[in-house]
């Protein structure tokens, strides 16, 4: 029988494995975007993977990233918006993710 491949399973993996922390720049197999360390993951090819790529570039929508995102949308001051300060908005964004997956048991 093969099992399930879930939601979480693929964001905990990108969050923990393959999204750069924003600390040190030469961590070259670290991803800077989310939908990045997604498709780095082991289950990148799957179709959930492109599935909540998908749904993270519709709630950025009409931005293409956090950080223009972060500047439009949440109005937060340029100044504030740096590499680090971006990052850790990205990974607490993850964990909302996959907090949100597993309360629907995906």
């Amino acid at each position: 029988m093969t099992k399930t491949i879930k939601t979480s399973e693929i964001l905990r993996s990108a969050k923990k494995y393959h999204l750069w922390w924003g600390e040190d720049f030469t961590q070259e197999f670290y991803n800077e975007h989310i939908c990045h360390a997604i498709n780095s993951t082991p289950r990148g090819y799957h179709p959930k993977a492109a599935f909540i790529i998908k749904i993270i570039m519709y709630r950025l929508c009409p931005h293409g990233d956090v950080a223009s995102w972060l500047k439009k949308t949440a109005n937060i001051s340029p100044k504030l918006l740096t590499h680090k300060n971006i990052q850790a908005y990205r990974h607490r964004w993850l964990a909302a993710l996959i907090a949100e997956y597993e309360a629907k048991g995906d």
